[in-house]
């Protein structure tokens, strides 16, 4: 494992003095680009409906808000709870319907409704049998 790592950086190397000799420069590396919203918005959505399903196994219900569930489960970053706009994710569970739960963002300016960025996203949990 060494020797590749070895040999990939000896590899490196000469290339890059072969770039500098023959005067092409190396390219720059670009500034990091801000996280998308809406992707971060659905992998936090995905997170925190795990940890919903988790409570769910173990308590037998939903959780009804994030101190429950996060007083049950272990959360290591608990920020899986705001949406890619900062705003906190909203659980919906209803105790008429026992096998769903929702989880919600209300987009880019947090109000209920809305249209393209502002639209709300729905996460729907459904419990296995």
């Amino acid at each position: 494992m060494r020797t590749i790592v070895l040999a990939g950086v000896a590899v490196g190397c000469a290339t890059m003095l072969i770039l500098l000799l023959c005067g092409i420069p190396h390219p720059r590396k670009s500034k990091p680009r801000a996280a998308d919203p809406l992707n971060v918005t659905g992998i936090h959505l995905g997170l925190a409906g795990d940890a919903c399903e988790a409570y769910r196994r173990l308590i037998g219900t939903w959780p009804s808000n994030v101190a429950a569930l996060t007083g049950v489960i272990f959360v290591k970053d608990t920020n899986v709870f705001t949406d890619g706009w900062g705003h906190a994710l909203v659980l919906r569970a209803w105790p008429s319907v026992t096998n769903q739960m929702w989880l919600l963002s209300y987009g880019a300016d947090g109000v209920p409704g809305g249209e393209g960025s502002n639209a709300d996203i729905v996460y729907t949990l459904t419990a296995g049998p």
